[in-house]
Protein backbone atom coordinates (compact mmCIF):
# COMPACT_ATOMS: atom_id res chain seq x y z
CA UNK A 1 0.00 0.00 0.00
CA UNK A 2 2.77 2.44 0.87
CA UNK A 3 4.45 1.68 -2.46
CA UNK A 4 1.23 2.53 -4.31
CA UNK A 5 0.92 5.76 -2.31
CA UNK A 6 4.47 6.72 -3.24
CA UNK A 7 3.66 6.18 -6.93
CA UNK A 8 0.63 8.46 -6.71
CA UNK A 9 2.49 11.19 -4.83
CA UNK A 10 5.77 11.17 -6.73
CA UNK A 11 4.65 10.37 -10.29
CA UNK A 12 1.00 11.43 -10.47
CA UNK A 13 1.24 14.42 -8.10
CA UNK A 14 -2.04 13.65 -6.41
CA UNK A 15 -3.43 11.92 -3.36
CA UNK A 16 -4.10 8.18 -3.71
CA UNK A 17 -7.70 6.95 -4.15
CA UNK A 18 -9.96 6.83 -1.13
CA UNK A 19 -10.02 3.01 -1.10
CA UNK A 20 -6.22 2.87 -0.87
CA UNK A 21 -6.15 5.43 1.92
CA UNK A 22 -8.79 3.48 3.85
CA UNK A 23 -6.73 0.31 3.48
CA UNK A 24 -3.69 2.11 4.88
CA UNK A 25 -5.75 3.40 7.82
CA UNK A 26 -6.81 -0.19 8.56
CA UNK A 27 -3.17 -1.28 8.63
CA UNK A 28 -2.37 1.69 10.86
CA UNK A 29 -5.04 0.62 13.35
CA UNK A 30 -3.69 -2.93 13.25
CA UNK A 31 -0.12 -1.68 13.87
CA UNK A 32 -1.28 0.40 16.86
CA UNK A 33 -3.21 -2.37 18.61
CA UNK A 34 -0.94 -5.31 17.73
CA UNK A 35 1.84 -4.63 20.30
CA UNK A 36 -0.68 -4.04 23.10
CA UNK A 37 -2.71 -7.11 22.15
CA UNK A 38 0.38 -9.29 21.89
CA UNK A 39 1.78 -8.15 25.24
CA UNK A 40 -1.61 -8.52 26.92
CA UNK A 41 -2.01 -12.09 25.68
CA UNK A 42 1.44 -12.99 27.05
CA UNK A 43 0.60 -11.49 30.43
CA UNK A 44 -2.71 -13.35 30.58
CA UNK A 45 -1.20 -16.67 29.50
CA UNK A 46 2.02 -16.73 31.54
CA UNK A 47 1.20 -14.38 34.40
CA UNK A 48 2.51 -10.93 35.20
CA UNK A 49 6.15 -11.77 35.92
CA UNK A 50 6.78 -14.52 33.35
CA UNK A 51 4.68 -12.78 30.68
CA UNK A 52 6.63 -9.56 31.19
CA UNK A 53 9.98 -11.35 30.90
CA UNK A 54 8.84 -13.29 27.80
CA UNK A 55 7.47 -10.34 25.83
CA UNK A 56 9.55 -7.34 26.87
CA UNK A 57 12.81 -8.35 25.22
CA UNK A 58 14.98 -5.91 23.24
CA UNK A 59 13.82 -7.60 20.03
CA UNK A 60 10.08 -7.23 20.77
CA UNK A 61 10.51 -3.70 22.11
CA UNK A 62 12.29 -2.61 18.94
CA UNK A 63 9.67 -4.23 16.69
CA UNK A 64 6.87 -2.59 18.72
CA UNK A 65 8.63 0.76 18.42
CA UNK A 66 8.90 0.47 14.63
CA UNK A 67 5.22 -0.43 14.37
CA UNK A 68 3.98 2.36 16.64
CA UNK A 69 6.27 5.03 15.20
CA UNK A 70 5.42 4.23 11.58
CA UNK A 71 1.70 4.02 12.44
CA UNK A 72 1.83 7.42 14.14
CA UNK A 73 3.56 9.17 11.25
CA UNK A 74 1.51 7.54 8.50
CA UNK A 75 -1.77 7.94 10.37
CA UNK A 76 -1.05 11.58 11.16
CA UNK A 77 -0.35 12.37 7.51
CA UNK A 78 -3.34 10.39 6.25
CA UNK A 79 -5.84 11.99 8.61
CA UNK A 80 -4.64 15.52 7.89
CA UNK A 81 -4.91 14.89 4.15
CA UNK A 82 -8.29 13.15 4.36
CA UNK A 83 -10.41 16.14 3.30
CA UNK A 84 -7.94 17.81 0.95
CA UNK A 85 -8.24 18.05 -2.81
CA UNK A 86 -6.60 14.95 -4.39
CA UNK A 87 -4.72 17.18 -6.82
CA UNK A 88 -3.13 19.22 -4.02
CA UNK A 89 -0.07 16.93 -3.72
CA UNK A 90 2.24 18.57 -6.21
CA UNK A 91 5.98 18.35 -5.61
CA UNK A 92 6.53 20.99 -8.27
CA UNK A 93 5.10 23.71 -6.01
CA UNK A 94 8.19 25.49 -4.71
CA UNK A 95 6.42 27.28 -1.84
CA UNK A 96 5.81 24.42 0.60
CA UNK A 97 4.02 26.67 3.10
CA UNK A 98 1.11 27.10 0.66
CA UNK A 99 0.93 23.39 -0.20
CA UNK A 100 -1.86 21.62 1.69
CA UNK A 101 -0.55 18.12 1.03
CA UNK A 102 1.07 16.64 4.14
CA UNK A 103 3.19 14.30 2.03
CA UNK A 104 4.85 17.35 0.50
CA UNK A 105 5.09 19.35 3.73
CA UNK A 106 6.48 16.44 5.76
CA UNK A 107 8.43 14.20 3.35
CA UNK A 108 10.94 13.12 6.01
CA UNK A 109 8.17 11.75 8.24
CA UNK A 110 6.74 9.72 5.37
CA UNK A 111 10.21 8.49 4.40
CA UNK A 112 10.95 7.38 7.98
CA UNK A 113 7.57 5.66 8.23
CA UNK A 114 8.22 3.72 5.02
CA UNK A 115 11.69 2.73 6.20
CA UNK A 116 10.38 1.55 9.57
CA UNK A 117 7.72 -0.57 7.88
CA UNK A 118 10.42 -2.32 5.85
CA UNK A 119 12.42 -2.90 9.04
CA UNK A 120 9.32 -4.39 10.68
CA UNK A 121 8.81 -6.67 7.66
CA UNK A 122 12.44 -7.79 7.83
CA UNK A 123 12.17 -8.65 11.51
CA UNK A 124 8.92 -10.53 10.97
CA UNK A 125 10.46 -12.53 8.12
CA UNK A 126 13.13 -13.72 10.53
CA UNK A 127 10.39 -15.63 12.35
CA UNK A 128 9.84 -17.83 9.30
CA UNK A 129 11.77 -21.13 9.12
CA UNK A 130 13.72 -20.66 5.88
CA UNK A 131 14.52 -16.98 6.19
CA UNK A 132 15.15 -17.06 9.94
CA UNK A 133 17.47 -20.07 10.01
CA UNK A 134 19.64 -18.55 7.30
CA UNK A 135 19.72 -14.90 8.36
CA UNK A 136 19.50 -15.03 12.17
CA UNK A 137 23.04 -16.38 12.75
CA UNK A 138 24.54 -13.59 10.66
CA UNK A 139 22.23 -11.03 12.29
CA UNK A 140 23.26 -12.08 15.80
CA UNK A 141 26.90 -11.92 14.74
CA UNK A 142 26.39 -8.30 13.66
CA UNK A 143 24.64 -7.24 16.89
CA UNK A 144 26.82 -9.39 19.17
CA UNK A 145 28.92 -7.99 22.00
CA UNK A 146 32.19 -8.00 20.07
CA UNK A 147 30.59 -6.32 17.06
CA UNK A 148 28.98 -3.64 19.24
CA UNK A 149 32.30 -2.80 20.87
CA UNK A 150 33.99 -2.63 17.47
CA UNK A 151 31.26 -0.26 16.19
CA UNK A 152 31.76 1.90 19.27
CA UNK A 153 35.51 1.93 18.66
CA UNK A 154 34.95 2.86 15.01
CA UNK A 155 32.58 5.67 16.04
CA UNK A 156 35.28 7.09 18.33
CA UNK A 157 37.79 6.98 15.47
CA UNK A 158 35.38 8.76 13.11
CA UNK A 159 34.50 11.39 15.72
CA UNK A 160 38.16 12.04 16.49
CA UNK A 161 39.17 12.30 12.85
CA UNK A 162 36.25 14.61 12.11
CA UNK A 163 37.14 16.84 15.05
CA UNK A 164 40.72 17.02 13.82
CA UNK A 165 39.57 17.93 10.30
CA UNK A 166 36.88 20.37 11.47
CA UNK A 167 39.40 22.47 13.41
CA UNK A 168 41.20 23.39 10.17
CA UNK A 169 39.82 26.79 9.04
CA UNK A 170 38.69 25.73 5.57
CA UNK A 171 36.32 28.38 4.12
CA UNK A 172 34.18 25.72 2.42
CA UNK A 173 33.43 24.17 5.82
CA UNK A 174 32.53 27.41 7.57
CA UNK A 175 28.90 28.24 8.53
CA UNK A 176 26.87 29.71 5.69
CA UNK A 177 23.29 30.63 4.97
CA UNK A 178 21.11 27.89 3.52
CA UNK A 179 23.33 24.89 4.23
CA UNK A 180 24.54 22.71 7.07
CA UNK A 181 28.27 23.21 7.38
CA UNK A 182 28.61 20.37 9.91
CA UNK A 183 26.82 17.87 7.68
CA UNK A 184 28.77 19.08 4.65
CA UNK A 185 32.16 18.61 6.29
CA UNK A 186 31.19 15.40 8.11
CA UNK A 187 30.19 13.66 4.88
CA UNK A 188 33.67 14.29 3.50
CA UNK A 189 35.28 12.56 6.49
CA UNK A 190 32.71 9.77 6.57
CA UNK A 191 33.35 8.89 2.92
CA UNK A 192 37.10 8.96 3.48
CA UNK A 193 37.06 6.90 6.70
CA UNK A 194 34.44 4.30 5.80
CA UNK A 195 34.52 4.14 2.00
CA UNK A 196 38.08 5.25 1.31
CA UNK A 197 36.67 7.87 -1.05
CA UNK A 198 39.14 10.73 -0.69
CA UNK A 199 39.29 13.79 -2.91
CA UNK A 200 42.18 16.07 -2.04
CA UNK A 201 40.69 19.18 -3.60
CA UNK A 202 37.30 18.54 -2.04
CA UNK A 203 38.81 18.06 1.43
CA UNK A 204 40.75 21.27 1.03
CA UNK A 205 37.66 23.12 -0.19
CA UNK A 206 39.25 24.09 -3.51
CA UNK A 207 36.89 24.61 -6.44
CA UNK A 208 37.79 23.79 -10.01
CA UNK A 209 38.67 26.70 -12.26
CA UNK A 210 37.24 26.86 -15.75
CA UNK A 211 39.10 28.79 -18.45
CA UNK A 212 37.16 29.49 -21.65
CA UNK A 213 38.35 31.27 -24.77
CA UNK A 214 36.13 32.06 -27.70
CA UNK A 215 37.36 30.75 -31.03
CA UNK A 216 34.99 32.05 -33.66
CA UNK A 217 31.62 30.37 -33.17
CA UNK A 218 32.91 27.90 -30.55
CA UNK A 219 34.59 27.98 -27.18
CA UNK A 220 37.90 26.37 -26.29
CA UNK A 221 38.95 25.90 -22.70
CA UNK A 222 40.10 23.64 -19.93
CA UNK A 223 39.27 22.77 -16.34
CA UNK A 224 42.00 22.85 -13.74
CA UNK A 225 42.23 22.58 -9.97
CA UNK A 226 42.21 25.81 -8.03
CA UNK A 227 45.19 27.08 -6.03
CA UNK A 228 46.06 25.04 -2.97
CA UNK A 229 46.29 26.61 0.46
CA UNK A 230 49.75 27.40 1.78
CA UNK A 231 48.34 27.35 5.31
CA UNK A 232 46.97 23.80 5.61
CA UNK A 233 47.59 21.90 2.34
CA UNK A 234 50.29 19.70 3.87
CA UNK A 235 48.12 19.00 6.93
CA UNK A 236 45.28 17.78 4.68
CA UNK A 237 47.71 15.52 2.81
CA UNK A 238 48.96 13.94 6.04
CA UNK A 239 45.44 13.58 7.42
CA UNK A 240 44.21 11.90 4.24
CA UNK A 241 47.19 9.53 4.12
CA UNK A 242 46.80 8.47 7.78
CA UNK A 243 43.02 8.04 7.74
CA UNK A 244 42.83 6.19 4.43
CA UNK A 245 45.67 3.86 5.39
CA UNK A 246 44.66 3.12 8.99
CA UNK A 247 40.88 3.43 8.98
CA UNK A 248 39.60 2.76 5.45
CA UNK A 249 42.11 0.02 4.61
CA UNK A 250 43.22 -1.58 7.89
CA UNK A 251 40.40 -1.12 10.42
CA UNK A 252 37.56 -1.53 7.93
CA UNK A 253 39.05 -4.83 6.74
CA UNK A 254 39.65 -6.43 10.12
Amino acid sequence: CLGAISVYIVFKHRLPPLALRMAVICFVVRAVFHPFLDSGMNLCKYGLKDGFNIYFTPWNIFVAFTELASAFWIGNIMLKDWSHDPSSCNYKVTDVSHNLCQFVKHPVQFSLAVGLRWITLTFELMCTPGFGRTVLPAFYAVIGKDAVWFIFFLAVIILGSYHSYWTIPIPDNMPGAGRSHIGHSFLKLFKMDILGDANMMDLEGVDEEVQLNRDGASFVGFIDDGPESRLYHDAICILMFVLVSLVAILIMNV
